[in-house]
């Protein structure tokens, strides 16, 4: 029992001293210009009219009632949000 936890702690040791090395180089200052990060309009999203319609709606607040697919309250710091629309007031209905 005691040979098998020494062999398995000498394994997390080892790569534990393994993984400071590498973060240890990785944590050298770069010197001279280094890698130069530019926006592309290729990274934007653009999700199909479906995909807006089927993506799902996210609330918050401090006191939530209703009934599923009938209607909803949201009173409190409310706030819904769906895709990249957010909604914020002090009291929500949706009905």
């Amino acid at each position: 029992m005691r040979s098998a936890f020494r062999m398995r702690f000498s394994h997390w040791a080892g790569a534990c001293l393994g993984l400071g090395s590498v973060l240890g180089a990785a944590a050298q200052p770069m010197t001279g210009q280094g890698l130069q990060l530019r926006a592309s309009p290729m990274l934007i999203e653009k999700p199909t009219a479906e995909a807006e319609r089927e993506a799902p709606a996210f609330v918050s607040g401090q006191r939530i009632t209703g009934q599923t697919d009938v209607q909803l309250r949201i009173e409190g710091q409310a706030q819904l949000r769906r895709g990249p629309t957010a909604v914020r007031a002090e009291r929500l209905a949706l009905d």
